[in-house]
């Protein structure tokens, strides 16, 4: 995973506390303790203090560096889930194309790291930071995760929790070169441009061995920047994909398959009072992620 991108605290601005009390919407209460005073406060993050969260974010998830991502205002996301590239016809206009709502509810995200009062008031600014990036790299871990396997039960809905009735599966004997070739011819082609296989890394130690009928390899290491492939399509990995299931590696062209949604922008609390001597941080967001296009994803389940 690529290193998390350092956000400044100082970018914050400061909002009312959790009590929605209007009149103090810019107090702090000042704590008076043995290493110092310690404010109880609440930072929202402006648009470009989110933006660099969710860059760093996605600099740590493989998934959502992979998927379309969209900010959204509401608490959810509502689309109309149409496959107008099979429904497109010549002369009459008189049948409808047949359409679908589809939303993606946004759940709640949060983490609660901790610091001493004297992490705090030996390292100051430097601090926050700190723990602004161990948010981040959280809420990277979680979604990554969440995409992948997640319930759709208070957090995002996984593409790996489709039955094979709705979401396609290959299945093979056993892990091998045809298998992998099987998986790649099944994908339509329009969405073969831009595709990409993701899978264990264990799983990929495996394939790393495996020959075609040729005798030649067919996973490609990467070199002079181009990336690794597997039969010239981009393999990523993760070790939120399973390595002991059945299911060993998807291919999808995750852009128009899977939506990624995040409602407002983040909020962190510092409190300093319910749990001393340590200050603890409440850091809150809404995401949501669903398969939007089933045809644009495919499993290779070995039996």
């Amino acid at each position: 995973m690529s290193s998390i991108t350092n956000v400044n605290g100082s970018e914050f601005k400061e909002v009312k506390s959790f009590n929605d009390n209007t009149q103090n919407q810019n107090q702090k209460q000042t704590l008076t303790g043995d290493a110092g005073n310690f404010e109880v406060k609440s930072y929202t993050m402006n648009s470009e203090s989110a933006a660099v969260i969710e860059s760093a974010i996605e600099g740590s998830s493989v998934v959502q560096k992979l998927v379309t991502n969209h900010f959204i205002v509401n608490d959810s996301f509502e689309m109309v889930e149409e496959d107008l590239s099979k429904n497109a016809r010549w002369g009459s206009t008189t049948q409808e194309n047949p359409a679908v709502r589809k939303y993606i509810k946004t759940h709640e995200l949060f983490v609660q790291p901790k610091v001493t009062q004297k992490f705090i008031s030996d390292l100051g600014a430097e601090a926050e930071e700190a723990i602004l990036n161990k948010v981040a790299e959280s809420f990277a871990r979680a979604q990554n995760n969440a995409y992948i396997t997640g319930s759709g039960a208070e957090c995002p809905r996984g593409f790996l929790t489709y039955n094979a009735s709705e979401v396609e599966q290959i299945s093979a004997s056993a892990l091998s070169a045809n298998a992998f070739n099987d998986l790649i011819i099944n994908i339509d082609e329009m969405f073969l441009e831009g595709a990409s296989i993701l899978m264990n890394p264990h799983t990929l130690q495996a394939v790393k061995s495996l020959t075609d009928a040729s005798g030649r390899h067919i996973y490609q290491a990467p070199i002079g920047g181009e990336m690794a492939s597997i039969y010239g399509v981009p393999v990523f990995t993760t070790n939120d994909m399973p390595f002991a299931g059945s299911v060993k590696a998807v291919i999808a062209n995750f852009k128009k398959a899977y939506i990624s949604v995040n409602s407002g922008n983040p909020v962190i609390t510092m409190d300093a009072l319910t749990e001393k001597p340590f200050v603890k941080y409440y850091a809150i967001k809404r995401v949501g992620g669903d398969v939007v296009n089933k045809d644009a994803i495919k499993l290779l389940s070995i039996a």
